[in-house]
């Protein structure tokens, strides 16, 4: 944790969550900052159930949360996965 922290690794997760959060917050570029957010979700996820292994309701949450958006924008998110 330590090289973490000091590398500054943190600080990089944190303004990209702040960006992201303003573009959602805008309703401009909402798949960009979908695009940023969907890896610090899963790391989020991956650190209360493999790390933490408790208290999972935030992460739980957090998750749920992300599907909801990534419902609402599905028709815009199928081309990621066309062939």
């Amino acid at each position: 944790m330590g090289a973490i922290y000091g590398s500054g690794y943190l600080t990089l997760v944190k303004v990209l969550e702040l960006v992201s959060a303003l573009l959602l917050l805008s309703g401009r570029y909402i798949n960009l900052a979908l695009t940023l957010l969907g890896p610090i979700v899963v790391n989020i996820l991956l650190f209360h159930v493999m790390i933490k292994q408790s208290d999972h309701a935030l992460s739980v949450v957090i998750a749920v949360l992300a599907l909801v958006v990534l419902i609402g924008q599905r028709s815009y998110l199928k081309t990621i996965f066309a062939k």
